[in-house]
């Protein structure tokens, strides 16, 4: 079998050329090998505390927009309060257009939320039912039977 010809893998022959490394290389490499022992020992720690601090500020980066979130509901609320709060008092008012105004305002807040509807509608059957009949009107309706569907008996 013929012999490799790659010469790199063959050992040195005797008296054969040899890199040589001077007293100034040599005192360099205790430093050279401190100065690697130093940069991979310290990246694999430096990522990691990287990735924790970076996982901690995401952490905390959630939190605050989950109490952002939560705030932002209790002031719709506030509001959604104030607004049940002064439209409530507009229809015992004794202007025309401001009952008018206090009844599309309990509306609206009816329509905007699901959660108020209910009471809403209370109180505006509330408001019809205690409301007098204005003044001159006399309809079948007001002088009709107090139950419905019931039909008064016939006069002979």
């Amino acid at each position: 079998m013929p012999e490799a010809t790659n010469t790199s893998f063959r050992r040195p022959q005797r008296g054969a050329l040899r890199p040589s490394v001077t007293a100034a290389d040599r005192a360099h490499l205790p430093d050279a090998i401190r100065g690697h022992l130093l940069t991979t020992n310290t990246t694999g720690p430096a990522a990691l505390v990287a990735v924790y601090y970076t996982a901690r500020n995401a952490d905390t980066a959630r939190r605050i927009y989950d109490v952002g979130q939560r705030t932002r509901a209790l002031a719709q609320q506030g509001h959604a309060a104030d607004r049940y709060t002064k439209a409530i008092e507009q229809p015992g008012s004794a202007e025309l257009a401001a009952r008018l105004g206090g009844i599309y305002a309990l509306e609206r807040i009816a329509r905007d939320s699901a959660r108020d509807h209910s009471t809403v509608v209370e109180v505006l059957t509330a408001f019809v039912r205690a409301a007098p009949p204005p003044r001159g009107c006399r309809s079948r309706l007001l002088d009709g039977p107090a139950v419905v569907g019931v039909r008064p008996a016939a006069r002979t």
